[in-house]
């Protein structure tokens, strides 16, 4: 499809145009991708402090590491739910819970090896959970917190061209 346009710019208004209009498309395509892959990481790091609550309630009930996986996959927030629903599908078909847990962590951004860690270490020793998913969980609100004042202090910048253009004028 694109490249019959780009035929039928190239034949209306000159091969240079049609390149240069080629190269605009393939560069907007690339940034949109780009956006994209940024959003879906912001989800997910904004997703991963939920999770963490979410397996520090099954390991307060009393569930081993893989029973609490197999229950809070389906219940994850959506940013990390197919990751997790992936996990509990690898550790049905025979991978062992730490590897299924190694592979998970690279998955859930800055906070997954934190949590993977804890999960796989009390997995290993067979260590309580809560002490530990309680530490992790401080450090993620921690962080959740720290990302709210930097949008927040962003935002007088961020309102400065409306005011300048809209309000000022009247």
């Amino acid at each position: 499809v694109v490249t019959s346009m780009v035929g039928a710019v190239a034949v209306a208004v000159g091969v240079p145009v049609a390149v240069g209009l080629a190269g605009l498309v393939g560069l907007s395509r690339l940034r949109v991708a780009r956006h994209r892959r940024v959003e879906q990481q912001r989800n997910v790091e904004a997703a991963v402090p939920d999770l963490i609550d979410l397996f520090l309630v099954a390991a307060a009930a009393g569930h081993p590491v893989s029973a609490s996986l197999r229950m809070v996959a389906p219940r994850s927030p959506v940013a990390v739910r197919r990751p997790l629903t992936d996990s509990v599908e690898r550790l049905d078909r025979g991978c062992s819970l730490a590897e299924v847990l190694a592979h998970l962590g690279g998955q859930l951004g800055a906070l997954g090896a934190a949590l993977t860690g804890a999960l796989a270490g009390s997995a290993a020793t067979g260590s309580p959970l809560v002490p530990t998913l309680e530490r992790v969980a401080v450090l993620a609100r921690d962080r959740r917190r720290r990302a709210a004042e930097a949008r927040a202090r962003r935002l007088p910048v961020t309102m400065l061209f409306p005011l300048v253009a809209c309000v000022l004028p009247a």
